[in-house]
């Protein structure tokens, strides 16, 4: 009987073929900005842009789904899975030419699972 004493290595042309089959969407990321009024009041806007088309996964969720499953009391509408990503929690997210905003991110393993909101 063999047992497993190592870390597996698996290609990187499997993997990219992995890739290729789960992450069939693109979105892009762009940073969020503080715009402040003629009245004082401070808005918050889409930025520059910091990533352009990253490939990933998009599901559409919900709230109930985001709390029961991965324990996030946030508002949500869509899960993006990717590889890696610079987004943070604030920046905004271009799919489907509808803006989003990341309301929530967790890294449980080799993937990034970014949460968001519809603007």
């Amino acid at each position: 009987m063999h047992t497993w004493g190592g870390n597996m290595n698996i290609p990187d042309e499997f993997k990219g073929a992995i890739s290729d089959f789960f992450y069939d969407k693109c979105i892009s990321v762009y940073e969020s900005k503080e715009v402040v009024g003629e009245e004082m009041d401070v808005t918050i806007e889409k930025g520059e842009l910091k990533q352009n088309n990253l490939k990933c996964n998009v599901h559409l969720i919900s709230n109930e789904i985001a709390k029961r499953d991965y324990g996030l009391d946030i508002q949500a509408n869509i899960l993006v899975t990717c590889d890696t990503t610079v987004a943070k929690i604030g920046d905004y997210l271009l799919y489907n030419d509808a803006d989003f905003i990341v309301t929530g991110k967790l890294t449980p393993d080799s993937h990034t699972k970014l949460f968001a909101e519809v603007v």
